[in-house]
């Protein structure tokens, strides 16, 4: 949960982010950070009848 707040902060935001004077490369690694997570995120199998999914999930977010 702890790393879909931060994704989600993420996006909420992105437009004081995106006003703020940065460097391009600074821009473009913290974006290729959180697509990384993103990715990670959406790659954990989620079946809530699963227990063995279940205990994955929570291993992950800890």
């Amino acid at each position: 949960m702890r790393y879909f707040a931060f994704i989600l902060a993420i996006f909420l935001f992105s437009a004081g982010a995106i006003a703020q004077p940065k460097s391009k490369q600074v821009e473009t690694e913290l974006n290729i950070e959180s697509i990384e997570l993103l990715l990670e995120l959406l790659s954990i199998p989620n079946d809530a009848n699963d227990p063995v999914q279940i205990a994955e999930n929570l291993n992950w977010l800890t």
